[in-house]
């Protein structure tokens, strides 16, 4: 007896191994030659990163054949860049196990004076290959008025994030047929997202498919759906092979591999989740790999030989994934609008009696010391408001964490007062109610409204306003500009003059052709910053234990969060004497929770659940190309189980000494 491999169909190890036989062709589109002179010293098929290879032999010169009953003389073969396919023979039919391309010739040169004789070796290397020799520097686009496949000499990032890191699609509207015909793909050069599944369509479509050309056509296949669902910024360099292209779009974080595979018009990308069973982590599920095997080893140990390896070098106690800082959008107030002031001045009080006092000279008339106040020294007096250097972050309510599954908002997180860097834009849009949550549209127009940027209000009092009553007014309506503190969490208002904020603080004795009008006291200020915490999920099981920790950066991940009670507009309907203000538990207005919990469900996959690495050697040639890509769940002896759990990468057959199957896994 043998081995078993249990499969929804049962595999039984045959008494008798099959035959190896070889066949070439020059040309894709021509017939299999089959060639029983060439024969397999090995071969081996690979998934993943690899590339597969096969060894082949052939004897020249004056040669006699097993199958022949007299010598004959035989030329050297010249096959370099034939295709070749070796298949298995049984007693069912042929089984065509591996496929590829000669790519170099060794010859061992007898030195025979009667004929040229000697031997012949030939290393043909799987379709991987050819995808390390596509080098892709151009890009396919539909142009408005020109129309879909417009060539130009440049590879634009698929997607893109904006100065306010939003995710900006670059995709086609439409997919357009691709040059060999064989399917659509979607192109540059409109406002869509690209998946990654679009992404490895119009990849095979356009710069691999060479069936248009007498060569195999490529499409995907397996479980290449699941990349549906994942957009997200994909970089490129000004030229890259196909190989880096497809390594890119079906990423191993997010537990995802492919092997490629042969069928009657090509090769076919074939996707396979890394993962034995579904994993969920917030609410997202990586689907298992459903195609598992079973290996069950007899007892008969001269029929093979087994190794595993278990390790725990991949196993970790606690896994993070970590995103990009989060984005809090809060007010700061002065103390005539808050009691007490979380928006201050911030210039220092010599300057400012340096600029009440203008020229110094008291007989000076008014318009010299106002000149004299233009000085750029004095230009922080009234202008430069921040937080204070004591800021409790509104409460806590400007320090937010998210919880472990990366979902809610925990207010009060630990934060630090000395690194401020203040954002040119806030997180809320233009054209929408920001005091409802989730934020509510409220125009009609097709396009979306762009963010706002940071905003104050200043109390106009009612004394001088044309018969008004006192109302909170945009500073851009009062001709004051806003601009950000790149140093600190705050604002800086330009004013002319200054002292046009400095009601109630510009005496008025003091000589100005202006008077006074505002009160920087009462100034309310909506900013944005990045807080000391990240958007990030932690996955770590009870029975963890170390402080061993993987981190996984998922660099594009984002959490923006509005705090309770952020000034976020003014009621015109009411004359703007009201502030509108976010809902009092605040709103989490963009969260990357589906990337980051995918990308942490493949973590889990790989880094914690139980997984060994096994390497199985069968005497024979067995037929067991099929099983490259599948789950090896376990293996199994004499009612002894050892968990496996990992995907087979390698199957290899080789003649010599003895004809031999091994299966390998490996860690993903």
């Amino acid at each position: 007896m043998g081995a078993t491999v249990v499969t929804p169909t049962e595999i039984p190890i045959p008494f008798e191994s099959p035959t190896a036989v070889v066949e070439i062709k020059e040309g894709w589109s021509g017939a299999w030659k089959l060639r029983p002179d060439i024969h397999v010293i090995r071969a081996t098929a690979t998934a993943g990163d690899e590339i597969g290879s096969a060894t082949l032999r052939r004897r020249y010169g004056n040669v006699k054949d097993p199958w022949a009953v007299a010598f004959d003389t035989k030329s050297a073969l010249h096959i370099n860049g034939y295709w070749v396919r070796i298949r298995f023979g049984t007693e069912s039919g042929f089984n065509t196990v591996w496929v590829g391309r000669i790519g170099s010739d060794t010859r061992t040169i007898y030195g025979s004076n009667e004929t040229a004789s000697g031997v012949q070796e030939w290393v043909a290397h799987s379709p991987k290959q050819i995808l390390r020799r596509i080098h892709i520097s151009r890009s396919y686009w539909y142009v408005e008025g020109e129309g879909p496949n417009i060539e130009l000499d440049w590879v634009p990032d698929m997607n893109a994030r904006d100065k306010r890191r939003m995710l900006v699609g670059n995709r086609s509207e439409n997919d357009w047929a691709a040059p060999s015909g064989e399917g659509d793909t979607y192109l540059y050069g409109q406002d869509e997202l690209w998946s990654y599944h679009d992404a490895l369509t119009y990849l095979l479509g356009r710069f691999v498919d060479d069936s248009d050309n007498d060569g195999p056509a490529w499409r995907l296949a397996g479980q290449a759906d699941l990349l549906k669902n994942v957009k997200d910024v994909v970089s490129w360099s000004t030229t890259q092979t196909a190989a880096e292209m497809l390594d890119k779009l079906i990423p191993r974080r997010l537990g995802f591999g492919y092997l490629i595979k042969d069928y009657d018009g090509g090769f076919e990308v074939h996707v396979y989740a890394l993962n034995a069973e579904d994993v969920s982590f917030a609410g997202t599920t990586l689907a298992r790999n459903p195609h598992t095997v079973r290996i069950v080893v007899s007892r008969a140990i001269d029929e093979f030989r087994t190794h595993i390896v278990k390790s725990e070098e991949h196993k970790y106690g606690k896994i993070r994934v970590i995103g990009r800082r989060i984005v809090v959008c809060c007010s700061l107030q002065g103390a005539l609008r808050a009691g007490v002031a979380s928006l201050v001045p911030k210039w220092d009080n010599g300057d400012e009696q340096d600029y009440k006092d203008g020229t110094g000279g008291p007989l000076d008339d008014e318009r010299k010391h106002d000149a004299a106040r233009r000085d750029d020294k004095f230009r922080p007096v009234y202008q430069l408001y921040g937080a204070p250097d004591d800021w409790n972050m509104d409460g806590g309510n400007a320090a937010p964490k998210l919880d472990d599954e990366g979902l809610e908002i925990e207010s009060g997180a630990e934060f630090q007062r000395k690194v401020r860097k203040t954002l040119s834009w806030l997180p809320i849009r233009e054209g929408y109610d920001n005091t409802v949550d989730p934020p509510e549209k409220t125009n009609d127009e097709d396009d979306e409204p762009d963010f706002m940027p940071p905003a104050v209000w200043v109390w106009d009092p009612d004394d001088d306003n044309g018969g008004e009553s006192p109302r909170w007014v945009p500073a851009e309506e009062l001709g004051i500009g806003v601009s950000v503190r790149t140093t600190d969490w705050g604002v800086f208002l330009s004013a002319s003059p200054n002292h046009i904020l400095a009601k109630e603080h510009f005496a008025d004795e003091v000589p100005s052709g202006t008077r006074p009008k505002y009160d920087y006291e009462r100034l309310v200020a909506t900013i944005a910053f990045e807080t000391d915490h990240r958007a990030a999920m932690t996955y770590e099981p009870a029975d963890a234990s170390g402080k061993e920790v993987l981190d996984i950066v998922a660099s594009n991940a984002e959490c923006w969060y509005l705090a309770p009670g952020t000034k976020v507009g003014i009621d015109r309907d009411e004359d703007g004497q009201e502030l509108l203000q976010a809902p009092d538990d605040g709103i989490i207005l963009r969260n990357d929770t589906e990337e980051m919990a995918l990308i942490m469900a493949g973590a889990i996959a790989r880094y914690h659940n139980e997984r060994g690495r096994a390497e199985l050697h069968f005497k024979g040639l067995l037929n067991w190309g099929h099983l490259l890509g599948q789950i090896l769940t376990t293996v199994e002896e004499a009612g002894d189980t050892e968990m496996i759990q990992s995907p087979i990468t390698t199957i290899e057959w080789t003649m010599e000494p003895t004809p031999m199957t091994i299966v390998r896994t490996g860690y993903t």
